[in-house]
């Protein structure tokens, strides 16, 4: 629960794309409730109270004959740090009232908006407290009996159990080592040429390196799915980021984590918001936010909107212009975009479910208008293990570099060679040290600074921001 609102927690399938609940079969020892929260335990990592009795069931694959989910709502009284499927799963916190958004199964959606429904007028709203004060769970409303006979039906044909969580606040992993030198090195894993055929370009400078100025500290309470990051170009000293769900709203901040204002994206829907970027634009100098998210490879069109950079205290943008766009192979789940000094709209994609490729905007920009992507260059294959999938990206101030960033690392390419095709071998810093719970934005402040925001990884906390100085070769 936040700012008294109910939550729901979603998981990904394990090595596949898309937004579910954790789900398994019945466990015949266990009963259907207590084999929810096993899978719980082991598929989202979280522990705490199941309801007696199913809330609500649905068929998985909307057929008569597909298996019969039941449904059970558990409140969570423990997030794990660490799970037996952490390494194949990703899980966030969503609003309850929007999580049948985020989910293809139309069965699933149906009873996800049932429940928000449900617990919205049966459940008393608490504010949490440290330490925090779980609720008892609101009985379910009755569905019918479950008979002995249609418990073995489940068990012995169907035998498929699914647990829906919803919880109050836990801690957040706090930030080590500051001022500590962070490892840079050429990156040994990535490609010295595209994978699409282009010439190598030379390696990038081995003598850059990156050292931690400032080590994670807490973003603004709101933000606790800071997914992207830019530092300003009107005001210096100020920070732009924004959750990936909710409200389309930017959030400014102080490179110290303190909250200097909430403005909202007028004109501006948000689907999935994944990366932002400061640029010079006609009007002076815009921020980007890129609604490029797809977790199930699904939508139709991404969308890229583009504002003047407000001040702070603005409380709303002017009209945001709306850029959409589709990719030539079909649609693609992206987390990273970076816009250069000339305007120019780049989108790398996550890797989760195709290749980690680059892509960009044709020119000129067309606001309204929907166009195709032009695919540069494929800069690795799919990503199978999730440390490797790109989440964020930024070009530096005077366009020389680019940042893509994965949970662990931070890969600096040369501009000028990335666009072109030609990648070569970027300089890897190793972001491992700081402790992270979910690194997911880069931006690139002035005079070699790299500010990054981590997700907090916990119920009802905010994500965390720290600050690297680099010095980069010729």
């Amino acid at each position: 629960m936040r700012d008294g609102a109910i939550e729901v927690l979603l998981i990904t399938r394990r090595g596949r794309s898309g937004w579910i609940i954790p789900k398994g079969k019945v466990d015949r020892k266990l009963g259907p409730g207590e084999s929810a929260r096993r899978e719980a335990a082991e598929e989202a990592g979280v522990e705490g109270e199941v309801a007696a009795a199913a809330f609500d069931e649905y068929r998985h694959g909307g057929g008569d004959d597909d298996p019969l989910v039941h449904v059970f709502l558990l409140c969570v009284t423990r997030e794990l740090p660490t799970w037996p499927e952490a390494d194949e799963r990703e899980r966030k916190w969503v609003w309850a009232q929007q999580a049948s958004t985020h989910v293809a199964d139309p069965g699933l959606a149906r009873v996800l908006s049932s429940a928000a429904a449900y617990l919205a007028t049966n459940r008393a709203a608490a504010p949490a407290v440290a330490p925090p004060v779980v609720p008892e769970c609101a009985p379910p409303p009755k569905r019918g009996a479950f008979t002995p006979l249609r418990l073995g039906l489940g068990l012995l044909l169907l035998g498929v159990v699914a647990l829906a969580a919803f919880a109050l606040a836990s801690g957040r992993r706090d930030g080590t080592d500051a001022r500590s030198a962070i490892r840079t090195e050429a990156a040994s894993g990535a490609k010295k040429h595209g994978r699409d055929g282009n010439a190598a370009a030379a390696p990038a400078a081995s003598d850059s390196t990156c050292r931690v100025e400032e080590a994670p500290v807490a973003l603004p309470n709101h933000l606790s799915e800071a997914s992207g990051i830019a530092a300003g170009l009107r005001s210096p000293g100020v920070l732009w980021s924004h959750n990936d769900s909710g409200q389309p709203l930017l959030y400014a901040f102080a490179p110290d984590g303190s909250a200097l204002g909430v403005v909202r994206v007028a004109g501006a829907r948000m689907e999935n918001w994944e990366d932002v970027a400061a640029a010079p634009c006609a009007g002076g100098s815009c921020l980007y936010v890129a609604d490029i998210g797809d977790n199930a490879a699904a939508r139709a069109s991404l969308t890229v909107y583009r504002v003047p950079e407000p001040a702070p205290t603005d409380g709303e943008t002017r009209p945001a212009e709306a850029f959409h766009a589709t990719y030539p192979e079909g649609p693609q789940d992206a987390e990273a975009l970076f816009v250069l000094p000339d305007g120019g709209i780049y989108i790398v994609t996550k890797g989760e479910t195709g290749p980690i490729a680059l892509y960009r905007f044709p020119q000129p920009l067309r606001p309204g208008a929907s166009v195709r992507l032009e695919r540069i260059v494929e800069l690795g294959p799919i990503a199978t293990k999730r440390k490797d999938r790109i989440t964020g990206a930024s070009a530096s101030p005077d366009g020389r570099w680019v940042a893509l960033r994965t949970l662990e690392a931070v890969d600096l390419y040369r501009a000028a060679d990335l666009i072109r095709g030609v990648p070569g071998t970027p300089v890897r810093v190793d972001l491992r040290s700081l402790g992270e719970a979910q690194g997911e934005g880069v931006g690139w402040g002035p005079s070699g600074t790299l500010y990054l925001t981590s997700e907090s990884g916990k119920k009802n906390k905010p994500g965390t921001l720290a600050r690297l100085s680099c010095t980069l070769g010729a």
